[in-house]
């Protein structure tokens, strides 16, 4: 009964097929016939489907199928290869049996397994941790196969009667060294015999550096796979697989140009074609047509793979983090009616002759509309069908190979076993590709006619059929830099798209903006006061970092007296443009915005010469200014608009002197904060970069920003110390500087406001449960991007002492630092440039000598024809004490520490006097959760780069000496309080209730003689700062990226100093202390002995207010010594306070207490950014439900 059965289904399938033979189906025939064709596959498979196949199948769903089911499997095969220590590999998988459960439908045999390795697995590690890997293993054979070359052979021969193609996986591609082994494992394969079929990943022969070197690169390696091909067996059919859409166009181009050379007309060869991009159809026409005249060559017909996309999440992600559009079809419909499309395209039988089509899907509804059409076309000898290894599509495998034998081949990645946690990264694609609902294979053990399942695959179908003619296949990351995109000015921010690199036409671009930099001539820069240009004798030379030798161009210096006027035209012009309305100067600004994107290309070029960047890296400096002018003009208006029980007042006039490393962004951020704030503004460039500042103010006076408004001024660093930082009626001073110059600038302002957000010696921890591979690229990115000048580069990388011995990860590491091309800025395949200023006497230390115990992985070297240009240097062996861990550095030099555990590594970074930017590399969440919890900074990233600073996405700043003055971070919601006196013009609405420790200052209020007004000030104060104190420590997240998490919250600050005195013991007084109770804060409140103080129960605040008991005299020594370093006070500070507290760069709090929580608690907390990449190669985890930002 059975066997007619089998009969019945295989016997009418292919009739079915012998009645298109020769015939043209019309749309609704078609549609029928593929119905009925789906339904007698669907019905073999199922009849040879073995029962234990079936259940393994159903259990392995009921566990995929729930989140924290799919999240267990998911992170158990993710983190049980990662580390070489068997105990390290036992508590992760306790911990994370623990965390999620363990999931109800395991099969017994598992749960029995896992339940002892949770009893016993501490004491016997080595046997459980082997026992649950061969496990692991085990189950993941179905879908994939060693190799290595006894378990390759044992599999071919096992499937010698299957058409089999194989696909390795291999690790990133680092440098030349990584590329070369792929190479040589890729030629072994092709040696080979058994093998016939071999799917190559592109990325495996480049590293995809920059378009043109990377072009050399691609196609001699492509050459030395097809020569081999040539030697070994013709008739050996290679793919070539682009997964990335990053690399599409520049692999195309390379495999156009070999596919008509004649020396490989001969070779049989194809091509991937992923249908989810929109293009993939032209460029299926596009190769038809070269296989066509490749053909009249007398050359071999090629082959087009047509699959529907494999990196879908991994495609979306990086366009959500570029603000791109998506380069996918947003819906599943459109990519599957793109297939058809190309399908058909494809099907025409003299376009078939030339390109063989493979038609790769395990959608049975697809595999039934194409078996039709090749039946109708009669295209048997030029098409095949591909099916992927696995359990979930083995039935519909056989179902096909009963129907047409040996027009199926089996896709089976194989993977060295060394290397089995590279396989993990494949698996982890793969869990999500069969828990996706959309995705068919998802439902292929319960797809039956007449089922619910079968109704909606099949309108799914239907819909797709219909489309064929109305999708669009223009490309949609169409981004082309020659054209002017107007942006409105009245829509919500969203930060600007960075230029995609990997479009033709945009390399093109940057090409003429990097020749027109090479012939730039710049004219002799003025100063710029009141409006005139004045040229005077005193001048100095600006240099090209890519040229040191010579002078690029001369800008003119300003005396003394110029100094004056520039001071006096700022004051005479602040009570006009602070009385202008705030709508006014965000219309203003925003205006400036849209023409500095405009002119991208010119500050891009200006960037370039004045100090050394690759285009890259300007473009990414030009979007993050334009980000600054949007975000804070529309945020000061949605603050003044906002704020019912507060004014904001300008401060006067502002000395702004923007950062050298990133002078255009820091002077958009500074200068656009201060005018729509209301103030005045004096640019004062540092000495490496007045071209750019002055070419921005040019921009800036276009845009209508008054002249009076705004001074440009150069001046000699010893007037600049004596005559205008100090000047009294300069009433704020903003810089992004180093911690030393900070100081000095403190000292030199004597008591006066100044702001200072400095960089720090910045770390990266990882530890052995990490993504070691993903990690190098991130530590290559944060050590060596922009030569390692980034306030936020990281100089120390800390491994724990597993990864520390790591032999595989140093070589990689060497490797991947190797691979940077190191040249001038004007050579567009530059990775790492000359440094922007001369190269200090501390970072040449760091780059050309060792410390004790210290060795070189690699040594960096210095250009014969630069001094300033280093290639990158790599330590190992850095001590605690060590020159480079001691001392804040920008360059191309990187020092490894050990550390024996996580706990050790924190402890390492925490000895820093600087607080600003760490990343840590583990996939194990306690991991995530102590180190967020212990280590001391204000940028934090976990699985990603440090450099991932952004305004709004990730405000960038720290503590400690990362920071002086209020600690507002910049590109953050706070930043713009910097240029503003608060005033309280009525009483705050927003309530909550306090806690007790508020609660108990009540005893101080009845030692007060208060009025009724008072009173309502003090409930509505502390109700208002528990009202925000609940709001700021939330977790948020502006942004909602798909893919990574941009967390921004508040914690208390530690060191925080209360002066009160008989004098100033007040309301005040108690406010702060409420306000230091609400958010759990250590206050330390410095007092003088009175009577009320004295009645006062103080023990009753402890341990959150400690109290010190100490003279004026005494109170200035602590002062003085550095031992206080942040002071509230509840009156203004007297001279001598201030100059005091600037010799130690104490901060003073002194302005007016708030009734406002929103502002008065941001005086005692800090903020902290946090980003966290949890994407797992396509597998979103436990996130995978939560919304987010959607896609363009």
């Amino acid at each position: 009964m059975e066997e007619k059965k089998y009969s019945f289904y295989l016997d009418r399938a292919i009739e079915l097929m012998n009645t298109c033979t020769d015939s043209t189906l019309e749309f609704e025939d078609r549609l029928h016939k593929s119905l009925e064709m789906a339904e007698f596959i669907t019905l073999l498979a199922n009849h040879v489907q073995p029962p234990e196949e079936k259940k393994k199948i159903t259990y392995y769903n009921k566990i995929l199928n729930t989140s924290k089911g799919k999240a267990f499997v998911s992170n158990l095969l993710d983190q049980s290869f990662r580390s070489a220590s068997r105990p390290k590999i036992i508590d992760q998988i306790s911990h994370l049996s623990y965390h999620y459960g363990t999931p109800s439908f395991l099969p017994v045999s598992l749960k029995a397994t896992l339940f002892t390795l949770n009893l016993l697995g501490k004491s016997f590690p080595h046997f459980f941790a082997t026992i649950m890997q061969k496990r692991l293993i085990k189950e993941s054979l179905n879908v994939l196969s060693f190799a290595d070359s006894f378990h390759l052979h044992k599999y071919l021969q096992a499937n010698k009667e299957k058409q089999v193609v194989l696909s390795l996986i291999q690790s990133i591609s680092f440098g030349h060294k990584s590329i070369e082994k792929h190479l040589i494992n890729i030629l072994r394969l092709l040696s080979n015999p058994q093998i016939k079929t071999i799917c190559i990943n592109i990325a495996d022969l480049s590293s995809f550096r920059t378009h043109y070197k990377t072009f050399d690169e691609l196609e001699e390696n492509l050459k030395k796979v097809f020569r081999a091909s040539l030697k070994n067996d013709k008739a050996k059919l290679i793919i070539i697989n682009i997964e990335n859409h990053s690399e599409l166009d520049l692999s195309l181009e390379v495999f156009k140009k070999i596919l008509l050379s004649d020396e490989f007309l001969e070779v049989k060869m194809g091509i991937s074609l992923q249908a989810y991009f929109p293009e993939s159809f032209e460029i299926q026409k596009d190769l038809i047509e070269k296989a066509k005249k490749r053909l009249a060559k007398n050359g071999t017909p090629i082959l087009i793979r047509i699959t529907k996309g494999e990196k879908l999440i991994q495609e979306q992600i990086n366009a959500a983090k570029n603000n791109w559009p998506s380069p996918t079809y947003l819906s599943k419909v459109e990519t599957d009616a793109n297939f058809k499309k190309m399908l058909i395209l494809g099907f025409d039988k003299q376009n078939a002759k030339a390109a063989n089509i493979a038609v790769v899907t395990s959608n049975v509804f697809d595999i039934s509309f194409a078996l039709l059409f090749i039946k109708e076309k009669q295209l048997e000898p030029y098409v095949y069908f591909e099916i992927a290894a696995g359990r979930s599509r083995n039935a519909i495998r056989r179902a096909l190979e009963a129907l047409i034998g040996k027009n199926l081949k089996i896709l089976c990645p194989i993977v060295f076993k060394k290397n089995f946690h590279l396989a993990c990264n494949y698996l982890l694609s793969k869990i999500n590709d069969v828990t996706n609902s959309e995705n068919i294979v998802s439902q292929l053990s319960t797809l039956y006619p007449g089922t619910k399942n079968w109704e909606e695959q099949f309108d799914n179908f239907k819909l797709s059929l219909e489309k064929i003619d109305k999708i669009s296949n223009k490309r949609k990351q169409n981004q082309d830099r020659e054209k002017i995109i107007k942006i409105s000015n009245h829509i919500n921010f969203e930060n600007e798209p960075l230029t995609d690199f990997s479009i033709k036409e945009n390399i093109l671009w940057a090409e003429k903006i990097i020749e027109k930099a090479i012939t730039y001539s710049v004219d002799d820069i003025p100063l710029i006061i009141d409006g005139e240009n004045i040229t005077t004798t005193q001048i100095a030379f600006g240099k090209n970092p890519s040229k040191p030798n010579t002078n690029f161009y001369k800008y003119s210096l300003s005396d003394e007296n110029l100094i004056q006027r520039a001071i006096k035209t700022a004051k005479e012009n602040e009570e006009k443009w602070s009385k202008s309305p705030v709508e006014k100067r965000c219309e203003i600004l925003l205006t400036l915005a849209q023409k500095l994107r405009e002119k991208r290309d010119f500050f891009i070029q200006n960037l370039i010469v004045d100090v050394g960047k690759t285009a890259l890296e300007a473009d990414r400096e030009v979007s993050d200014a334009i980000d600054a002018i949007e975000y804070h003009a529309k945020h000061m208006l949605d603050l003044t608009r906002a704020k019912e029980d507060i004014k904001f007042e300008s401060k006067g006039t502002f000395l702004i002197i923007p950062s050298w490393n990133f002078p255009l962004s820091t002077a958009a951020e500074e200068i656009t904060s201060a005018l729509v704030s209301g103030n005045t503004i004096i640019l004062k460039p540092l000495s490496t970069c007045p071209l750019i500042c002055y070419e921005f103010v040019l921009l800036m006076y276009e845009a209508s920003v008054p002249k009076g408004v705004l001074q440009y001024l150069n001046c000699s660093d010893e007037l600049f110390e004596k005559k205008l930082i100090a000047d009294p009626r300069i009433d704020s001073v903003v810089i992004f500087t180093s911690a030393k110059y900070a100081r000095k600038l403190i000292a030199l302002r004597n008591g006066l406001e100044i702001s200072a957000i400095t960089g720090g010696i910045n770390t990266i921890l990882v530890t052995a449960n990490s993504d070691k591979e993903q990690a190098i690229q991130a530590i290559i990115n944060s050590a060596f991007c922009f030569s390692g000048q980034k306030f936020s580069s990281a100089s120390i990388l800390i491994l724990e002492k597993e990864v520390y011995n790591d032999l595989e990860f140093k070589n990689n590491l060497k490797d991947a630092a190797q691979n940077l091309i190191v040249g001038s800025a004007l050579d567009s395949s530059s990775i790492v440039t000359p440094l922007s200023k001369e190269i200090d006497p501390e970072l040449k230390r760091a780059l050309l000598t060792l410390d004790e115990n210290e060795s070189w992985l690699l040594k960096p070297h210095q250009d014969k024809d630069n001094p300033n240009l280093f290639s990158p240097g790599i330590k190992y062996g850095t001590q605690i004490d060590s020159f480079t861990k001691t001392h804040e550095l920008y360059g191309p030099i990187l020092s490894v520490m050990q550390a024996d555990d996580l706990d050790e590594a924190i402890k390492i970074v925490n000895t820093s006097k600087y607080a600003l930017s760490s990343s840590l590399h583990s996939l194990d969440n306690r991991c995530h959760a102590k180190w967020l919890n212990n280590i001391q900074g204000g940028n934090y990233y976990i699985n990603t780069k440090n450099i991932n600073a952004k305004i709004r996405r990730q405000p960038f700043g720290g503590y400690k000496d990362s920071s002086f003055g209020p600690g507002y971070k910049s590109g953050g919601q706070n930043y713009i309080l910097n240029f503003v006196n608060p005033v309280q013009v009525d009483l705050p609405k927003g309530k909550l209730p306090v806690n007790d420790w508020v609660n108990s200052l009540t005893s101080f209020l009845e030692n007060m003689d208060l009025s009724y007004e008072q009173l309502g000030v003090w409930y509505a104060s502390v109700a208002n700062y528990a009202y925000y104190w609940k709001k700021f420590e939330q977790e948020v997240d502006h942004c909602k990226i798909l893919g990574q998490d941009n967390i921004q919250h508040y914690v208390p600050r530690q060191f925080i100093t209360l002066r009160i005195n008989k004098d100033n013991f007040a309301l005040d007084t108690l406010r702060v202390c409420a306000a230091a109770l609400t958010c759990s804060v250590p206050l330390e409140i410095s007092w003088t002995s009175f009577k009320l103080l004295e009645e006062s129960n103080w023990i009753d605040l402890l341990p959150i207010l400690s109290n010190v008991e100490e003279s004026e005299e005494e109170f200035f020594t602590r002062i003085k010594e550095g031992k206080i370093k942040r002071l509230r006070l509840t009156s203004k500070a007297s001279d001598e306070l201030k100059k005091a507290a600037a010799n130690s760069a104490c901060y003073i709090i002194d302005s007016p207490v708030l009734a406002n929580g929103r502002l008065e608690l941001l005086h005692y907390i800090k903020e902290v950014s946090i980003t966290y990449d949890y994407n797992r190669y396509e597998n979103l985890g436990i996130k995978e439900l939560e919304m987010r930002k959607p896609l363009l």
